[in-house]
């Protein structure tokens, strides 16, 4: 959900014709046009039921994007866990992935994961192997 927190979230909100600038009349038509939009009675001020059922409908539009995304990303993940290509994720498919997370915790390699670990290294990826922000990796599945 793009916020006018930042530069490009801000312009994203307000850029309504896409050329990289927001003047003043667009800024105010975008909000005047929310305000209508979220003024249900037309009363000319917003309730906090209002206010409440605007937020609520863009953290619902919000969550449904997040939702959509990784249901996607879980048929991927499965793709790349599924190393045989048979459809199914066997035991030592499952197993593989889930070794990986223990040996980058184990890092003193004693078999045994605790508090006492050093933390590892982050990772830093190699250029074939950069993916898109937000995006998961076979390692990040289990």
């Amino acid at each position: 959900m793009p916020s006018s927190h930042s530069i490009q979230g801000f312009l994203e909100l307000y850029d309504e014709d896409a050329d990289g600038t927001v003047t003043r009349a667009e800024f105010d038509q975008h909000r005047q046009q929310a305000f209508a939009a979220t003024d249900i009675d037309s009363s000319g001020d917003l309730s906090a039921g209002e206010y409440h059922i605007e937020f609520e409908t863009r953290l619902d539009r919000q969550a449904d994007r997040v939702r959509e995304a990784q249901i996607k990303q879980a048929y991927v993940r499965f793709g790349v866990l599924d190393k045989n290509k048979d459809e199914a994720i066997d035991w030592n498919e499952y197993l593989t992935i889930g070794l990986r997370g223990f040996e980058r915790w184990d890092l003193d390699k004693n078999g045994v994961v605790d508090s006492r670990d050093p933390l590892p290294a982050p990772r830093v990826a190699r250029k074939e192997e950069a993916k898109p922000e937000g995006k998961k990796s076979a390692d990040d599945a289990y």
